[in-house]
């Protein structure tokens, strides 16, 4: 006999199928982008920056007009949105150049209503239900799509082209969409309290304005530009969207063994800063030897850097959702800070990416420059201020 499917089964299985869409654009929509812009490393900055330009205020928006609403509802429109985003990019593949900021602000509303009408459904599923079991499923099928997705996409992005790639996130969005259908459970927000009070209340606390600014260092540095540019320069050493996608599909494997391993009692702090040496280190060997023309080397350089990436967003996602209790500030209000903090650190990143391109001329020892300039930051960030110990008061925000 079939198990009948839940309520949080529909919402693993419809996240999943947008995981594979925001993988696609995370790893490949990046190159498509710097593709049809004419390797124009400006223009793509300036694509991210309209990006998260448009994701933060979002965020807010929908916090207003959402109150007392049925956010299942709202989380099918922002499927239905992404579904019209990569279905313009398919049926309009040749005008992107033309209108770019348009599909920018499209890409950013689109992203920023999924991911807080998801976080507010996540919730709602912790106070009813056991949340770590809901976790630990989703947890296991994700990293089963980060593993085999990327590899796939790159086959067949080698083997047929970008636009049947964009096509079949298209159709997945949209399985997305009807699977969300099918949840019955109504979830109602009220927000009663006022988004700037709040905002204000929280910095009280020292260390949660620590959190603010930490996540904001790091989506101006690791957490943005950072990523996007790693994996451009790695494409441009291997020529191929296929070797790419087996790049990023044994970096996963190579992530979930890692994190397997991990022993969360080790201390975080002292963890992060010797993650941030090795990632200066691997960037310091790959400026010297940038000529080099060996893909094994580079290869095992990328595959290094990202399951210290891999580990770095363990730290953040930690830190970030440690909500103190005595504050007694709803979960999702912390969410909105947190994640606005961190999208507003990438948007001034991406900009002064795409200043500096005005003025220099696309090589790969800038890339590398700018990418060594921003891992200093936060490293200076993380030995100079860092955190106080976990202290008794934290509970998990989700």
């Amino acid at each position: 006999m079939i198990k009948k499917l839940r309520d949080t089964d529909f919402l693993i299985l419809a996240h999943a199928c947008f995981k594979v869409s925001d993988l696609m654009a995370r790893i490949f929509l990046t190159l498509f982008l710097y593709k049809i812009l004419e390797s124009n490393l400006y223009m793509l900055g300036i694509y991210y920056v309209i990006v998260y330009f448009t994701v933060t205020p979002t965020y807010a928006i929908i916090r207003k007009i959402s109150d007392g609403k049925n956010m299942v509802n709202m989380y099918k429109l922002s499927l239905f949105m992404l579904f019209l985003y990569y279905s313009s990019v398919f049926g309009f593949i040749d005008y992107i150049s033309n209108n770019i900021y348009l599909f920018a602000v499209f890409h950013g509303v689109s992203v920023g209503l999924y991911w807080y009408t998801y976080e507010v459904i996540v919730y709602k599923l912790s106070e009813e239900g056991s949340v770590a079991k809901f976790l630990a499923k989703q947890s296991f099928v994700m990293q089963l799509i980060k593993i085999f997705v990327p590899v796939t996409l790159g086959y067949v992005i080698y083997s047929e082209s970008y636009r049947m790639a964009i096509l079949i996130i298209a159709i997945m969005l949209f399985i997305a969409f009807l699977l969300v259908g099918m949840i019955k459970r109504k979830v109602i927000i009220k927000n009663d309290e006022k988004l700037i009070e709040t905002f204000n209340k929280s910095l009280l606390d020292k260390r949660q304005f620590k959190v603010y600014l930490l996540n904001f260092i790091y989506g101006f540095t690791i957490g943005g530009i950072f990523v996007r540019l790693v994996g451009v320069f790695m494409y441009l050493k291997v020529n191929s969207e296929f070797v790419y996608g087996i790049l990023e599909s044994v970096g996963a494997i190579l992530i979930a063994m890692v994190l397997l391993l991990f022993n969360a009692r080790n201390n975080m702090n002292k963890l992060n800063k010797i993650i941030v040496y090795l990632m200066f280190f691997v960037l310091c060997i790959a400026i010297i030897g940038v000529n080099i023309s060996s893909i094994f080397i580079w290869s095992l350089l990328f595959l290094i850097l990202t399951v210290l990436i891999a580990l770095m967003d363990l730290f953040i996602y930690t830190k970030s959702f440690e909500v103190p209790k005595s504050n007694n500030i709803n979960a999702l209000n912390y969410f909105v800070f947190n994640q606005g903090s961190m999208d507003i650190g990438r948007l001034i990143g991406y900009l002064a990416f795409a200043a500096i391109n005005l003025y220099m001329t696309e090589s790969e020892i800038i890339y590398l420059g700018v990418l060594c300039f921003m891992l200093m930051i936060y490293s200076v960030y993380i030995i100079s201020v860092g955190f106080v110990e976990k202290r008794k008061d934290i509970a998990s925000g989700f």
